[in-house]
């Protein structure tokens, strides 16, 4: 049997992209001692891809 894979569609790949190199910036920013924060960038990833890749609104609406 074949299973049948779902993709993202381009309009939530690029919101999300986006959302990433908001949380780039911030964390870069925020880096102290370090060039990237990893606290700040791994918090602000983890939103991210839940908020646009789990949140079945924000999928139905840029589907």
């Amino acid at each position: 049997m074949k299973e049948i894979l779902e993709f993202n569609h381009k309009k939530e790949c690029g919101l999300w992209l986006i959302l990433i190199g908001i949380v780039l910036i911030a964390a870069v920013i925020c880096g102290g001692e370090f060039f990237v924060n990893p606290f700040v960038f791994l918090i602000g990833y983890y939103a991210c891809f839940f908020g646009v890749n789990v949140n079945k609104k924000v999928r139905e609406k840029l589907s």
